[in-house]
């Protein structure tokens, strides 16, 4: 769609209603599922707390249980195509910090990288097999292997994905991350007798979305090295997206193909992370991603997330206003469960495997 002042001019409506839809998921459902103080309603409440999965189960009910009115469609079909390549940007800057990931041991660094091929390559592999969609293939892959709804986020573009293929791919992933996060993951840590340290690499390595791996990890339980571990761990897996991308959009186009924002990408991580501002307290280097994301007199002001968070919360909205929620629990759906289920009890193996090599 040619963005211009005609355009604008048609999109406007449906584009406020999907940023009132997205700063609701951000401001409104985030911070009252994060404050909730029985513990196991906060736990069955996990995936709203992610802004991208609020927003596009919202604007799913919205469109099923009231329609959405054809003058809106203009700004809701926008939407997507004009937040989420800007969102990257941002996206990039926050969670691309290399500095950080030179702190994982180069061991593990590689198994992470196997364990992101297996999602892709089992995901793919059974996709194929039962006559899935390649778009809902791919977003089942990028989402399982790398960061949940952020990687289904970015990636929908590229591989030319139906508003019905991101909710047959983003639903499902989340359904197999409840499952893998309070049934199997327990499960095989206390079959193994899984040490804490082994339990948050094993969590950050596999578990989808990084606010499982945050709950998984949880710092009031294992304390503040446990988490660091996790998340580190889980954080290194974005740089998979400087695959997934390419791969993904390539195979689609059936040529090569780098889409312009990938590139973005990484400049935004790599600036970020190595801009000197300054030092630290204790005489470290400060970084621009740590003047950014850490900023504030109690350290705790990011100012890069919530850009990100508004922009793609605001294009999910869009997607589900776009979406029919029956396709969810049709067949197409289904597979997504499957293939999804599949892929991460095949992860689970390798990181099992891996780490005996490792320690052996």
């Amino acid at each position: 769609m040619k963005l211009d002042k005609e355009t604008l001019s048609e999109a406007w409506m449906g584009l406020v209603l999907a940023l009132a839809v997205g700063l609701i998921a951000v401001y409104g459902i985030t911070p009252w599922v994060g404050g909730l103080s029985d513990g196991m309603l906060k736990t069955l409440m996990l995936p709203m707390k992610d802004a991208l999965i609020s927003a596009m189960v919202m604007g799913l009910l919205i469109r099923f249980l009231v329609g959405v009115n054809p003058k809106l469609m203009p700004g809701i079909i926008l939407a997507p195509a004009l937040f989420i390549p800007i969102g990257v940007i941002f996206y990039g800057a926050n969670t691309l910090n290399f500095v950080k990931f030179a702190t994982v041991p180069t061991s593990y660094m590689l198994l992470e990288l196997v364990i992101v091929l297996v999602y892709f390559g089992v995901i793919i592999w059974l996709g194929k097999m039962l006559n899935l969609r390649d778009a809902i293939t791919y977003l089942v892959a990028t989402g399982s292997g790398i960061c949940g709804a952020s990687a289904i986020a970015i990636t929908s573009p590229v591989v030319e994905a139906e508003p019905d293929d991101v909710s047959c791919s983003l639903i499902p992933i989340t359904l197999v991350a409840m499952i893998a996060l309070w049934g199997i993951v327990p499960f095989i840590v206390g079959a193994t007798n899984m040490a804490t340290d082994t339990y948050a690499i094993y969590a950050g390595s596999t578990l989808q979305f990084t606010g499982f791996v945050k709950a998984a990890v949880d710092k009031s339980v294992y304390g503040p090295s446990i988490y660091a571990l996790g998340t580190a761990v889980k954080g290194f897996r974005y740089i998979g997206l400087l695959i997934a991308i390419p791969l993904f959009a390539s195979l689609i186009k059936g040529k090569a193909h780098v889409p312009w924002f990938i590139w973005a990408f990484l400049v935004a991580g790599l600036v970020c992370s190595y801009t000197p501002m300054g030092h630290n307290a204790d005489g470290s280097t400060k970084y621009l991603y740590d003047a950014l994301t850490h900023a504030g007199p109690e350290g705790k002001t990011n100012y890069l997330k919530p850009v990100y968070a508004i922009l793609w919360s605001t294009a999910m909205a869009a997607i589900g206003l776009n979406a029919d929620l029956r396709s969810i629990f049709s067949e197409k759906g289904g597979k997504a469960v499957l293939i999804a289920f599949i892929g991460f009890l095949s992860v689970t193996v390798v990181f099992l495997v891996g780490m005996n090599m490792i320690t052996a």
